[in-house]
Order: C-alpha cells, then sequence, then structure tokens
C-alpha cells in the first residue's frame, strides 16, 4: 500500500516524541489507515496526515503507481522555495546505514508498521536520529546480532532466518531479531485430537488477561496447521478485539507485535516449516538469545488452560537474559565439575588452584543447570524434588588397602539366661522343646536356656581423612560384618553447601552465591564433592571463583551445630556454648 504523508520541515522533530509542543502554524494533519487503529500523536499542537494513495478520490481501490508500492512512504513537505519535496520510507531510513542502534531493514519495516497500522508514524522525520527514533517508537538498542549458526530445528538449537507471511504481509525474523524480544508460536488447531480439547479451552480463556500479565518486549504468532486460514482469521478478529479495548498507545504497540500467519507452518520455507513437519508440537517461543524452546504448562495441574499463562514463560525468558548480562559482566574463575553427565547421585573430585591463590578470592557461587534428555519437558522426572550439593572428606588413601584381608567381625555380647516354661492352649499344662503340648496346640510363651557369650569389638585397622579445612582426621576401616575385608575408611561426604528444589518436569538452572562455604575451598588442591539430584538430570555444575574489591574474604568456617528432624523434642539435642571470633 502507497501511503504519502504531508510534513512540514522543522515541525516533526524528535523533541516532539518526548512530549514538547510545536509552534501553532507547524501544523501536520492525520487520518486513520486502519480504522481499527487507535493512535495518538505525541506531539501536543502538531498532527500528521496520512491518507492512502492508492485509494481513488471516490474511496475505491486502485492499483497504486510503482513508486508507490511495496511499502513505501512518501513524506512530502514545503521546502525552504515553498516547494513540496518528496521523502520515502527509503529516504528516511537512509541514514540508517551508518546507524550501529538498528539496521536499514528494521527501519524500513518500523516505519511501513507505523504507518500501516495508523500510529507512531510521527517516529519518523526529516533526520533520522538513531538512538532517538528508538526512543520515540518505544524499542531499545539492540543488545545482540543475528547468530550466523548453526542453525537446528530442535529445542536450544540456534533458530535460522525465515519469513513467515501473516495477515499483515512477510515478517523477516532476522530483519526484527535485536537480542531484546522474545517471540512465541501458537497453533490455534491441534495437530491431532490428543489436543483438541485442551486447545479449543485455551483459545476460549480471555486473551485481555495475558495483554495485562505478558512483558512488552514479546511478539506473539498465531498459526493453524489446517489449510484454510479460517480459524486464524476468527483468531484475528477476537484478539484485535481485546487489543482495541487498551489504552491507544498500548493498542498500537500490541497491533504491531500480534501477528496472524496466512500459511500453514508445516508449509513454512525454513527451520519453522521442517520442525513442524517433523513434530506437531502445540506451540514454541525463540528467547533473546535466539534458541527455540518449548513452551510450558499453561495451567495448574489438574485445572483449565488459561493463555495468561505464557506470561510466566516470557518473564523467565527475561530473567535468563538480565542475569546473563550480569553474569557476562563478571570475571570469575570457572572450574568445571560436571559437564553434561547424566547425574542422580555422584562424588566427583575437582582441581582447583593451589591455596596461595585460592586466598585471592571473596566470592564463590555454583551455577547448576539441569536439561533433559533432547531437551523435551516429556523426558524429564515429574514432581520437583530437593537436589544438594555436600562437601566430603578424601581419605589419605584412596585404594581400600584392607578390603579382601580376613578379620574379626564385631560380635554382640549375650547375656546367660535360664529356661523358662511356657503353658500350653489351656493355661494350666506347662511345656517345653522338651515335653510339647498335645497336638495340634502350640506352647506359649517357651524360652530356652541361654549361655553367656562374651562381646567382641570389631577389629579395625587406622586410616585418615583430609577434612574440608585441609586437616587430617584419624578413621579406622572396621571388619565387615562376614569377616572377609574391611570396609573402607569412612570419610564423611555429608556436610551441605548448597540446596536446590527442581522443576516440575522441566530443565532449569539455578546461580547460587555461596560465598559463606568459601572455606571450605581454601585449601586447594582437589576437593571433593558430591550431588545429589532429585532426578536425573544431564548435568552442567560450574563453580564461579571471583575476586572483588572492598569485598571481605572467608577465612574459615566453624561448624556450630547441624539440624534434623524438627519437632517438640528438637532443642533437647542442645547445648549452650561460647564462641569466641578470631581477631
Amino acid at each position: 500500500m502507497g501511503v504519502r504523508v504531508w510534513i512540514v520541515i522543522g515541525a516533526l522533530s524528535w523533541a516532539g516524541c518526548a512530549g514538547e509542543s510545536a509552534a501553532p502554524d507547524e501544523t501536520v494533519e492525520q487520518s486513520q489507515i486502519d480504522p481499527r487503529a487507535e493512535s495518538e500523536s505525541s506531539l501536543e499542537d502538531a498532527t500528521l496526515s496520512a491518507t492512502a494513495s492508492d485509494l481513488g478520490a471516490d474511496g475505491n481501490d486502485e492499483e497504486a503507481s510503482p513508486e508507490e508500492s511495496e511499502g513505501e512512504l512518501d513524506a512530502s513537505a514545503p521546502n525552504g522555495d515553498g516547494v513540496e519535496a518528496e521523502l520515502s520510507c527509503s529516504d528516511w531510513c537512509l541514514p540508517a546505514e551508518t546507524c550501529s542502534e538498528w539496521t536499514v531493514d528494521r527501519c524500513l519495516a518500523e516505519c511501513e508498521l507505523a504507518t500501516a497500522g495508523g500510529c507512531g508514524a510521527e517516529c519518523f522525520g526529516v533526520e533520522l536520529e538513531c538512538e532517538d527514533s528508538l526512543e520515540c517508537l518505544g524499542l531499545e538498542v539492540p543488545t545482540a546480532s543475528f547468530k550466523e549458526g548453526p542453525y537446528g530445528t530442535s529445542f536450544r538449537d540456534i533458530a535460522g532466518p525465515v519469513v513467515i507471511p501473516t495477515t499483515s504481509g512477510d515478517w523477516s525474523f532476522e530483519t526484527y531479531f535485536d537480542g531484546n524480544d522474545n517471540y512465541v508460536f501458537l497453533n490455534t488447531t491441534a495437530n491431532g485430537s490428543d489436543f483438541s480439547n485442551f486447545v479449543t479451552t485455551l483459545w476460549d480463556s480471555n486473551f485481555k488477561f495475558f495483554l495485562w500479565e505478558a512483558p512488552r518486549n514479546t511478539h506473539l504468532f498465531f498459526m493453524s496447521f489446517d489449510a484454510s486460514n479460517e480459524a486464524v482469521l476468527a483468531m484475528e478478529t477476537k484478539v484485535l478485539e481485546s487489543i482495541g479495548k487498551l489504552e491507544p498507545e498500548e493498542a498500537c504497540w500490541w497491533r504491531k507485535r500480534v501477528h496472524f500467519v496466512t500459511s500453514p507452518p508445516q508449509n513454512i520455507p525454513g527451520w519453522i516449516g521442517e520442525m513442524l513437519s517433523q513434530n506437531g508440537w502445540f506451540g514454541f517461543a525463540v528467547d533473546r538469545a535466539q534458541s527455540i524452546r518449548p513452551l510450558g504448562l499453561l495451567q495448574t495441574v489438574g485445572g483449565t488452560p488459561q493463555l495468561s499463562f505464557l506470561a510466566y514463560e516470557l518473564n523467565y525468558y527475561n530473567f535468563e537474559a538480565e542475569r546473563e548480562v550480569v553474569l557476562g559482566a563478571e570475571e570469575p574463575f570457572i572450574v568445571p565439575v560436571v559437564e553434561g553427565e547424566e547425574v542422580k547421585n555422584q562424588i566427583f573430585d575437582v582441581s582447583l588452584p593451589d591455596p596461595l591463590s585460592m586466598a585471592n578470592f571473596n566470592r564463590l557461587s555454583v551455577d547448576l543447570g539441569t536439561y533433559c534428555a533432547d531437551h523435551l519437558d516429556s523426558n524429564c522426572g515429574e514432581w520437583d524434588y530437593m537436589s544438594y550439593l555436600f562437601a566430603c572428606e578424601i581419605p589419605e588413601v584412596e585404594e581400600n588397602p584392607y578390603a579382601e584381608e580376613a578379620c574379626q567381625p564385631a560380635v554382640a555380647e549375650i547375656a546367660a539366661a535360664e529356661e523358662m516354661l511356657g503353658t500350653c492352649p489351656d493355661g494350666v499344662t506347662p511345656c517345653s522343646d522338651s515335653s510339647p503340648c498335645p497336638e495340634p496346640f502350640e506352647c506359649q510363651g517357651y524360652s530356652p536356656a541361654v549361655d553367656a557369650v562374651e562381646g567382641i569389638e570389631a577389629e579395625t585397622r587406622p586410616c585418615q581423612c583430609e577434612s574440608l579445612e585441609g586437616e587430617w582426621v584419624e578413621k579406622s576401616h572396621t571388619c565387615n560384618g562376614d569377616g572377609n575385608g574391611f570396609g573402607s575408611c569412612p570419610c564423611s561426604c555429608d556436610t551441605e553447601i548448597a540446596r536446590w528444589i527442581t522443576t516440575y518436569g522441566r530443565e532449569g538452572r539455578w546461580v547460587t552465591d555461596i560465598t559463606p562455604m568459601h572455606g571450605f575451598f581454601r585449601k586447594g588442591n582437589t576437593v571433593r564433592l558430591r550431588l545429589e539430584n532429585g532426578n536425573p538430570y544431564f548435568t552442567e555444575l560450574n563453580l564461579r571463583f571471583e575476586t572483588l574489591p572492598d569485598e571481605p574474604t572467608p577465612s574459615d568456617i566453624v561448624p556450630l551445630f547441624k539440624g534434623g528432624a524438627y519437632n517438640a523434642e528438637y532443642n533437647e539435642k542442645y547445648e549452650p556454648f561460647v564462641y569466641t571470633v578470631p581477631e
């Protein structure tokens, strides 16, 4: 659609985006292009006039002229001699070639959206100011460029370029990607009977609730596996009705960010078509890191599907992106513990720098990621469980030298006891092993005589464990109950240094500050850790050591007490004590 915008040069400035008034004679008029669009100029006295140049004087559709096709916007304004000067979207966006904030393609796309949507056109002034133009449109400076791949079609793969046909025209993922937005793709029809009731109930939920809850950096695409566009067009009518009830500025924002796909997604060339040809996912997303993601459960367990629940997923993507910014600004010394191995309950020996180097660190965080096979929620354990990270003592001699040495096992002491006669069921007749009751009756309460047995302690062999503080602790190998060898050196492995609650049938990642536990690592060299996951997960576990200026350095850990079951007798196992803090 060709669009002609009349502008008085100088009246439309970037200051206008901030709400500054234009002079009374610097007037610009605006008329709606889309009757559904509700827009308000941020200029107080200046207005913008846009008329569809492909409509005849009588309002009937006519073919647009070549110079006004391809979504180009012609802006006419009097020059210094009072002669009109023609400006198009291409002219306006040409300076974007030198912008680091955004590209010419993105500028052109936003310009076309602004005019076609009937709002935001005031942001495209005669002279393009890169950062100011973004601010006027409510956009942010790009935080990432489009990745070059390798691309894929599975969850956690990098999403490649794709052009999506919509009721508003073709939408290019590569053009719009800037690292600031999340992209959600939902099918309005089920690809199979298993999800038909879920999908129907979901679309019956109130879309306005989603708009209230969703972060603004969201693009939402409605699709349909059916060849017909009826379901998508019906959804468009419903959604635009909800959007129309918002304040004009918000309505304008969401009209440009909710898209209705005119082709069955399995037929879209590129990774979307390839992925949905292989798997009929109801929905999926692409996060701000350009990673393909599954969607979570859009309902409470046993509850009714609600589209508003999707907002939680999007808020989490934002949290992840913000966390990456924080982590990227840090300069940690990273020590890998587990790298993609499936772990349920396992012990790991970790190599650290020497004690002198460790003394320089004053912050310690543990970075734990727990992932499902193929990144499918269905491959993650159901329910949420506790997960723990424990620090362990280390035996001086790793291999037990007494494992097969014959030894004296423990013998329990037995006191001598006299024979106690029982009685038959009549309650009168005495009985014993030698004088049983008449059949079929049994002797009740009989105890044979017991000879005394002297107790013998189990044989032991000495061993040592290196404590968490780097000191040697005396321990003992103990003879096994069968006397065929000694058990391993009983070094403890139950000092909890981190704890998490796992996700419910999903993947998760936590970066947890455990600086108070740094004292267990100051000895450096080798430490032993035990990870106990609630469910088996493909695990990524790293220790992050940092040196922060003007921060105290943990130097020691003094055990005070351990916990246990909390009940009425909880306090009875503790005695008061006094602790003096070293200087």
